[in-house]
């Protein structure tokens, strides 16, 4: 807990973690802390979980007994911001968006740093408002298309804040060949692409993951906040929900993949090449120069 902590979702993301790492410190299981605090282990599980917040009293007896009292009062500031509601993204639409999408966005918010592997279309903090609007659009139902451009367009708002989020993309090559919207509406956004480097100056990244090497791990992404002692978090989208991994073990292992990744996929130069041609190829098949 080494930066100010804004985000409910994160405040409660990193008091979790601080409970579960003091009961590790003791050598404790659930059911032996609960004894010893006085609460059921249903109720240290919970905690741990995120499903509920842990209340003072549990917190002043915990760091006495780990003989952490100077944590004491940082732990209470991040209570209190875990307690408060996000009216921001909270209470998002489940009929429009996926389950626990409102969740991922509080912690993309947050995060100082977003790692993606995406291999269907262009990422949506990278998308012209063009691109969204017809990704938004191109399936069977559009009920909610609105709301969710509206999102869309706002969550991009953290590439250029007053502390900034740095963003690393893997983009697989297939979704630079996957039509969205008309010829020039691609071309558009492969002027977008093009531009990042400049736009952003250096603080987001693409690489083009080429069709001819090997098919490789289902899309993701990675969050990861402003503290040395947070191993960030993982977020899969399945096609009803979002699956998030918070366990380290299970961290360290999509940055293996994501190390992979980046050793396979075209350098950053190679992959703006890659996209001016693409770019071209939709020109000549339009008949334009």
């Amino acid at each position: 807990m080494d930066q100010p902590i804004t985000s409910p979702i994160l405040a409660k993301k990193r008091i979790a973690e601080a409970v579960g790492d003091m009961r590790d410190q003791l050598a404790l299981s659930q059911t032996a802390l609960a004894r010893k605090l006085g609460c059921s282990p249903g109720t240290v599980g919970m905690y741990e979980s995120r499903q509920r917040v842990p209340n003072e009293d549990f917190l002043r007896k915990l760091v006495k007994l780990c003989g952490r009292e100077d944590e004491l009062d940082e732990l209470l500031d991040v209570r209190r911001i875990a307690k408060r509601r996000e009216p921001e993204w909270r209470g998002i639409d489940e009929g429009a968006f996926l389950l626990g999408f409102d969740e991922f966005v509080s912690l993309e918010q947050a995060a100082e740093r977003i790692d993606c592997y995406e291999t269907r279309m262009i990422p949506g903090l990278l998308q012209t408002p063009d691109y969204a609007w017809s990704a938004l659009n191109s399936g069977s139902s559009t009920a909610g298309s609105s709301a969710r451009f509206k999102i869309r367009m706002r969550r991009q708002e953290l590439l250029s804040r007053e502390n900034p989020a740095r963003l690393w993309v893997i983009l697989d090559e297939q979704a630079l060949n996957r039509p969205i919207g008309s010829p020039e509406i691609m071309r558009a956004q492969f002027d977008y692409l093009l531009s990042l480097p400049e736009r952003y100056e250096g603080r987001v990244r693409l690489q083009v993951y080429p069709v001819s090497a090997p098919p490789s791990t289902s899309p993701f992404t990675m969050l990861r906040f402003a503290s040395p002692h947070d191993a960030g978090v993982v977020a899969v989208e399945t096609r009803i929900r979002t699956i998030f991994f918070h366990r380290p073990a299970e961290i360290n292992q999509f940055v293996y993949e994501l190390d992979h990744l980046r050793e396979i996929a075209l350098p950053s130069d190679q992959s703006a090449e890659l996209i001016k041609r693409r770019r071209r190829e939709i020109g000549d098949a339009q008949g334009i120069r």
